[in-house]
């Protein structure tokens, strides 16, 4: 009886000792919040998950956009959202151009929708694998954002 009040005891105290070194200061779960911003920004690009990724700098942290080298002048509207508890940004990036009348194929893609500049077509990687620089990731089209057709 004694040794299985003893061996009881022993269990007891042991389980104290780890749930103080789990939940202490320096403990496994105190590092939480440490994890929680060391988790990567999760970026949108038109609604469309980027493959694009922020970079830091002194503090701060930066995502590289990507705009179409095009004779002439061009016209874009950017409007980013960000919500730092669940680390994700939205950036609508829109080409603001001549609109024509009625429903027509998109030059560019021939109507398919997809990025034309990505390899393989409309997976939103370079050849290199990194992030599109034509499409910042998302994998549509640039001239109609993804719709075959304006």
């Amino acid at each position: 009886m004694k040794r299985l009040y003893l061996l009881v005891s022993l269990s007891v105290l042991l389980a104290a000792v780890l749930g103080f070194q789990l939940l202490g200061p320096s403990g496994a779960l105190s590092g939480l919040t440490a994890w929680a911003q060391g988790t990567p920004l999760k970026i949108f690009v038109n609604d469309a998950p980027s493959q694009l990724k922020a970079i830091e700098v002194d503090g701060a942290e930066y995502v590289p956009l990507y705009f179409a080298a095009e004779p002439g002048k061009a016209t874009y509207q950017v409007t980013v959202s960000y919500d730092a508890p669940s680390r994700t940004m939205k950036i609508e990036k829109i080409k603001k151009g001549k609109r024509f009348r009625g429903d027509h194929n998109c030059e560019r893609c021939s109507g398919s929708g997809k990025c034309q500049a990505c390899y393989p077509v409309g997976s939103g990687k370079s050849i290199q694998g990194e992030g599109c620089p034509v499409c910042n990731g998302s994998g549509k089209c640039t001239m109609c954002n993804g719709a075959g057709s304006y």
